[in-house]
């Protein structure tokens, strides 16, 4: 590597102003947060991204109101004596802003609440050994997440893979035909049956929604990483794959191509994140977290700067390729020669201002001609208001591309579990210890803090408390039977259904272990019950139906008899009438034709209130009135037509009281009371009355009559319905009434004991 020497003393000079910009560049551009405290521990500069992580806008005035490093709160509760502040230390502190406020910390700052932050806390010592001033790395860490970390953490084992898949995955073959995707995947893109749909072998290449320059960077790079708005309903109607959801989701995606030692593509892995609601902060959180890497983690990644009036590359950070300074085209010679075009347009980019970032991965050749893979993660630095400097991170990534190769393995030896994964998972040793478990979908922590099937635990112990194994359990069964077992159980409210699959030794056939498969059926169950109950409302409702028929039936040929009986006697006696001259037969035959006339009349009506009752409208004409003087009209037209032995009593005599009413209806269901009691009283008394309370109005008639068996109470105000089918009357009478009493919100029934008698009343609002 080319390292440019000084050749005189203005060369010296020049390069120590270099190094001094430099070292100002990335003190002001670090994605870190830098703070620069002297000796007495006040604050004497700081960069922009610390402005950031503590909310103060104005640099200036902050530095001017002499923040004092040792009243910070939290640096008091690490460094607590004096020898404290000659050692370094890492803290993470959470920063509760509004209560910082009030103690003059930080008392501009716009930021509220508590935030997580990191610091790096590092002494400057001089030759003397004393205190010279404190350095601080700042990292506001509230929201950080790694899926990279976690990602690579998901294939070092088979617990990992069953536990750590926090983002969707997808493998394509080197064609672009889909092999393989996780739950979390599925669960993306409401893919219900994962086996259906890589049945249907997609291709990357042919899905509709990915734009088309898209798949061709997709098929021109080794990696890539984009955001996409991928509409779920399209995709439907395209018919590219069968998905319940609906809409547009946004993504975060990542493609890698997978290479073998010839360099030959073997595999193309999509790494996809659903960032529909967080998207802006799920990528200022990456972005942050890509920072991170550059200004830490020294031992892993390195830091350089590209001057670009000067066309330099220099390391500023770590081992870079740059070391002490290459020219453009010196880097370019180490590059591949397949990255040339890529980096310069990504270079270009950043300098005209198109991006004001830039992450890639570029191939550069090793001291024993090998190409390392290395992630660059690019971010530029004005000056008067030009692009002057680029700061980019360099990473090697090539163990991961190794990996990739044991990823294969792992996904063989792991299929069973990858292929059920859509339930709850548990492995179980024969010593009823819990290896790994993936049942957190299933049965969340409770809130006093239980896991069920907790892993290193024993499944007894960790989910039903007890200190010996479940008698009987599916676990139990399966192990001895060496065949699936099946059982149900209620669990914390709910009802679950348990698999157990023995897993078989394949050399002696003993039993290594069992898998539990945990699904909540709960609403499942509750579905069932549901049909069921809706099914036995069905019969009910068939069976009411054809009884209604039935009694229907019977109606009309009791009202074929019920109408022709008044009828015949009414021509009868007419006939009669015309041949006889005897004055008291005349009278006598008038009084049966005038009582078969208003039998007819009654009958009539009860046929037309039938009528509209079926149509679901019954008439109502108030009008105010005395409910005394319609009592007592009622007992002068009843008290004569009572039979040998019966009684009729008006209860309410003398009780005047003026209602607002249909007067009309009261007294048919009055009339119908009566006259129902006239029919099964044979002796004794029949009375009638009223009351009022609370706005209420009870009418009764009360009789001595045979009374009614409990089981047919019931019935009696249901159309069609005659207990006694010999009884004189069409059945239509008291479910007349019922619908006059339900039409004016009110209330209808019945009290009886047998041979007692029977006491109808009814209850209308005034």
């Amino acid at each position: 590597m080319a390292t440019q020497q000084p050749n005189n003393k203005a060369g010296n000079n020049q390069q120590t102003e270099k190094s001094t910009l430099a070292y100002k560049v990335i003190f002001d551009a670090a994605p870190v947060g830098l703070e620069y405290y002297d000796r007495d521990g006040i604050l004497i500069d700081i960069n922009e991204y610390a402005l950031q992580i503590y909310g103060c806008p104005d640099k200036e005035h902050l530095l001017k109101s002499q923040i004092c490093l040792y009243d910070n709160p939290n640096y008091k509760s690490q460094v607590k004596d004096e020898a404290d502040k000659y050692l370094p230390h890492t803290c993470h502190f959470y920063y509760d802003f509004d209560l910082l406020k009030t103690e003059s910390y930080y008392s501009e700052s716009v930021r509220s609440g508590k935030v997580l932050i990191q610091h790096k806390i590092k002494p400057i010592i001089n030759e003397d050994g004393k205190l010279e001033g404190t350095i601080i790395v700042a990292q506001d860490i509230t929201e950080e997440s790694n899926l990279n970390y976690r990602y690579e953490l998901l294939h070092r084992e088979k617990e990992t893979i069953a536990e750590a898949l926090p983002i969707g995955l997808a493998i394509y073959d080197k064609d672009g035909y889909q092999q393989f995707i996780n739950p979390a995947l599925a669960s993306t893109f409401g893919v219900e049956d994962i086996k259906r749909h890589l049945a249907k072998h997609i291709n990357l290449f042919e899905d509709p929604i990915i734009p088309a320059h898209l798949k061709e960077e997709i098929r021109n790079n080794d990696f890539i990483e984009t955001s996409l708005e991928y509409n779920l309903h399209e995709a439907n109607q395209e018919n590219y794959f069968k998905t319940e959801l609906s809409g547009p989701i946004y993504l975060s995606c990542k493609v890698r191509k997978v290479r073998d030692k010839h360099d030959e593509i073997q595999a193309i892995l999509l790494l996809i994140s659903d960032v529909t609601n967080y998207e802006k902060k799920n990528q200022e959180l990456q972005e942050a977290h890509q920072d991170l890497n550059l200004a830490l983690n020294a031992g892993d990644m390195a830091a350089w700067m590209y001057n670009v009036k000067e066309k330099m590359f220099y390391s500023v950070f770590g081992n870079a390729i740059a070391g002490k300074g290459i020219t453009l085209e010196e880097n370019l010679q180490r590059l591949h020669p397949d990255d040339h075009q890529m980096q310069k347009k990504l270079l270009d980019a950043i300098i005209r201002g198109e991006k004001d970032k830039g992450i890639a991965i570029f191939r550069y050749r090793s001291e024993n001609g090998e190409y390392r893979y290395y992630e660059s993660q690019i971010i530029p630095k004005k000056k008067n208001g030009k692009i002057a400097y680029i700061t980019g991170t360099q990473k090697d990534m090539t163990e991961w591309y190794k990996l990739t190769e044991k990823l294969k393995e792992t996904n063989k030896r792991n299929n069973l579990i990858l292929n059920n994964i859509n339930s709850g998972l548990v492995f179980i040793a024969p010593n009823h210890r819990v290896i790994w478990e993936n049942v957190s979908s299933v049965f969340p922590v409770q809130a006093n803090g239980k896991q069920y099937y907790k892993a290193g635990k024993l499944c007894h112990q960790s989910s039903f408390d007890s200190d010996t194994p479940c008698q009987g359990c599916a676990m139990t069964r399966a192990m001895v039977s060496k065949h699936v077992e099946h059982a149900e159980y209620p669990i914390s409210g709910g009802t679950f259904e348990i698999y157990a699959n023995p897993v078989l030794n394949e050399q002696d056939g003993e039993v290594e272990g069992v898998i539990l498969r945990i699904d909540d059926i709960t609403h499942r169950k509750q579905i069932l019950h549901e049909l069921e109950a809706t099914r036995n409302e069905a019969l009910a409702a068939k069976e009411k139906a054809e009884q209604s028929d039935k009694l229907k039936s019977a109606f009309l040929a009791n009202m074929s008899h019920e109408i022709r009986t008044p009828l015949n006697a009414i021509v009868g006696f007419s006939e009669m009438l015309h041949y006889t001259d005897d004055e008291k037969e005349r009278a006598e035959y008038w009084e049966i034709i005038s009582t078969n006339n208003n039998l007819l009349l009654t009958l009539i009506s009860d046929i037309l209130d039938l009528s509209k009752i079926e149509a679901g409208y019954v008439d109502l004409a108030k009008s105010e009135f005395d409910l005394a003087d319609l009592f007592a009209e009622l007992t002068a037209v009843y008290s004569s037509k009572m039979k040998p032995g019966v009684s009729f009593i008006n209860e309410s005599t003398g009780q005047s009281h003026t209602v607002i009413l249909d007067k009309g209806r009261l007294s048919q269901i009055l009339t119908n009371f009566i006259n129902n009691a006239i029919k099964f009283t044979k002796e004794g008394t029949i009375k009638i009355g009223y009351a009022i309370h609370n706005q209420l109005l009870k009418v009764y008639c009360t009789d001595t009559g045979i009374g009614i068996l409990s089981e047919n109470r019931k019935k009696v105000f249901s159309r069609f319905e005659k207990l006694d089918n010999f009884a004189q009357g069409t059945g239509l009478g008291l479910s007349i009434c019922k619908a006059i009493v339900d039409a004016q919100q009110g209330t209808i029934g019945v009290d009886s004991e047998i041979n007692k008698g029977s006491t109808f009343w009814a209850e209308i609002p005034l």
